[in-house]
């Protein structure tokens, strides 16, 4: 029977601690990541959802575009935090290019009691404010500011009359003169668009809806189809008034001055002829318009602007 040396005994020894100390150091890794998986809170998944919302406050007639929606992703809690109940839009595709049917102020979620019918507007009779009054005239678009008076916009209405001749005694000529007919009148329609801020197809005239108080309406009547009318675009916000201008002719923008008016009186036995007669410059030359009258002779008082003068039958004769 053979014997263990002490070398081989010791070896066996060591080996038995080693492996000892192994299986302590792997149980103790193993209690280490058991209680690092047990403290690791486990984190719930949070459902948001697609809001759109107005971004900043819009007002009815408007047409929706995409500078009009501020898109959040919210939860069930934040919704009802901003008192977001019942069912809202949340496809923009379905907001954009619809026309609000009511004010809707920012941070409002969209909804289909907000809008007219797909591919519709207010009516004119929407739009009018009470006791105010809509009456459409024609204007050239280019006199519509190049087609900027959408409906919304606010606008002055200037005149520009038609020269009339002296058609007869009772009648007398009228001169070409501009005038700010109406100050601050809203539009309401161009030809048959009633959308606020959107323009209109290209077209070389169009019939534009204002509003107005019953009194300018009777006014735009009355200059209907006597010259021609012209939009001037103002600051929604701009209420200063220039009433007091007087009407503008050519000549006073071209500074020309005014006719000078003359009166000869021709004496022929009892009669006296009257010969009214004015010069203009114009350009390089004089232009004479005259008209004569004969009345009984009476004592002649000059009138007002105008520059008498007496002239002998024979002398007047040979001017003549």
């Amino acid at each position: 029977m053979s014997r263990i040396s002490p070398g081989t005994l010791l070896l066996a020894m060591v080996a038995i601690a080693a492996g000892l100390l192994g299986a302590y150091i792997v149980k103790q890794n193993l209690e280490k990541q058991e209680e690092v998986v047990e403290v690791a809170p486990e984190v719930p998944e949070v459902q948001t959802l697609v809001v759109p919302m107005s971004s900043t406050s819009l007002t009815a007639g408007r047409e929706i575009s995409l500078g009009d929606i501020a898109i959040y992703r919210l939860t069930r809690d934040q919704m009802v935090e901003q008192g977001i109940e019942g069912p809202f839009m949340n496809n923009t595709e379905q907001i954009i290019g619809r026309v609000l049917r009511a004010d809707l102020p920012a941070g409002k979620v969209f909804d289909t009691n907000v809008f007219y019918p797909e591919g519709m507007g207010p009516g004119v009779a929407e739009l009018l404010e009470p006791g105010m009054r809509a009456i459409t005239v024609p204007v050239e678009m280019d006199s519509a500011v190049a087609g900027f008076a959408t409906p919304g916009t606010w606008v002055d209405v200037l005149f520009r009359s038609q020269a009339t001749s002296n058609q007869g005694a009772q009648s007398d000529p009228l001169p070409e003169v501009a005038v700010t007919l109406l100050e601050r009148v809203k539009v309401l329609a161009v030809d048959d668009n009633t959308i606020e801020g959107r323009r209109s197809a290209a077209t070389q005239s169009a019939r534009v809806t204002l509003e107005v108080v019953p009194d300018d309406a009777t006014t735009l009547r009355v200059v209907d189809g006597r010259g021609t009318l012209a939009l001037a675009l103002r600051h929604p916000d701009d209420e200063i008034s220039f009433s007091s201008q007087n009407p503008l002719s050519l000549t006073e923008v071209l500074n020309i001055p005014p006719p000078q008016k003359h009166r000869m009186e021709i004496f022929r036995g009892k009669r006296v002829s009257r010969v009214d007669f004015e010069t203009q410059r114009n350009s390089m030359n004089f232009v004479t318009r005259v008209a004569e009258q004969e009345e009984p002779p009476v004592d002649p008082q000059p009138s007002p602007n105008i520059t008498p003068t007496s002239a002998k039958t024979s002398s007047v004769g040979n001017n003549q």
